[in-house]
């Protein structure tokens, strides 16, 4: 909803007005603002007190390249109970031959811990190593999925080429519990969404493959950051529609640490302090450019706008503009 504005003058305070038919609200002048400061309309549920909205705020984006803090394959061989928690070796797809067609699924955790709290997640990309897959020409779709419910990685260890699986141990995951001997996943095959969040055409060709950047892979890191609580990891699927689709792909535990699975998160950290949004050195370090920031991460719903770290919702209000404004008012050290 389109919001109103205006600039008043009342005993020498420049201040703005804002309403959205339901809430009004002052938004005075700042110490540290901008001299020629002046509303305008923005449609969302807040008041821009900018002299126009400056192009987007340069910010500086880290990248960071993470292992998994646990992997695992579970398979649909009866009767559900093989695993390869410790195994150099992950398979997705389906089987052929004497192995009757059936299905491997693997399961993949990383630890989001050293990107810093509050910061903004860009893009997001996985790198896995083919190392084995049918001789048959042509590619076959395997696609990740986020995990909705937690898993285990026990102490199993499949022999030879792995594919086969082993028996699980307490606490591994396996086609029919997520916590061998504990907990049962509720569908056999593991609990995910129903979307994939990316997906990959992988041939037989033996290499690297990328699970490139797309809106619903960062948007699950970025849900993870937000809430580490829920951060399960992704599924790895195959093609199950077909024999012989089965990929293996090198684990965590492989020999081969180049070879090993890599996640590669691009974000940006958030400013030292807060009223700088847009991170910036340059005298003043608070300006107009702070205000362009945080009204777009408020448009985009992103966790940073949330300053007065309500929980309540909706989450973003009008108290997060009042409390922008406080910290901008109190600058920085």
């Amino acid at each position: 909803m389109a919001l109103n504005s205006e600039e008043r003058h009342e005993t020498g305070v420049k201040a703005t007005w804002c309403w959205n038919g339901v809430t009004r609200w002052v938004v005075p002048a700042l110490p540290h603002a901008p001299r020629e400061v002046r509303p305008v309309n923005y449609p969302m549920t807040g008041c821009a007190v900018l002299l126009g909205l400056a192009a987007a705020a340069a910010t500086r984006a880290d990248q960071v390249t993470l292992s998994p803090s646990k992997d695992n394959t579970i398979f649909s061989d009866p009767p559900g109970t093989l695993s390869n928690a410790t195994g150099s070796y992950l398979f997705a797809g389906r089987t052929g031959g004497l192995a009757s067609g059936a299905s491997r699924r693997a399961l993949l955790r990383f630890d989001l811990s050293s990107i810093p709290a509050g910061s903004t997640v860009s893009a997001v990309t996985l790198t896995l190593r083919l190392s084995k897959a049918p001789r048959i020409p042509g590619s076959w779709t395997v696609s990740l999925a986020r995990l909705s419910a937690d898993w285990g990685e026990g102490t199993s260890q499949a022999p030879g080429e792995e594919g086969a699986g082993a028996p699980a141990t307490p606490g591994d995951a396996t086609w029919n519990d997520r916590f061998f001997g504990s907990l049962a996943w509720g569908t056999a095959g593991g609990v995910f969404a129903p979307t994939p969040s990316a997906s990959a055409p992988i041939p037989e060709v033996l290499g690297d493959y990328v699970w490139g950047s797309t809106p619903t892979l960062v948007s699950d890191v970025q849900g993870w950051l937000t809430n580490p609580a829920g951060n399960f990891g992704w599924v790895l699927l195959g093609d199950e529609s077909a024999l012989s689709t089965a990929r293996r792909f090198n684990s965590r535990e492989h020999i081969d640490v180049a070879s090993r699975p890599r996640l590669t998160v691009t974000f940006a950290p958030p400013p030292a302090c807060y009223a700088n949004c847009d991170g910036s050195t340059a005298a003043p370090a608070l300006n107009v450019g702070d205000f362009t920031c945080f009204l777009q991460k408020y448009a985009a719903q992103e966790a940073y706008a949330n300053c007065d770290g309500s929980t309540a919702a909706p989450a973003l209000n009008v108290g997060d503009f009042t409390c922008f404004l406080q910290k901008y008012a109190a600058g920085c050290p």
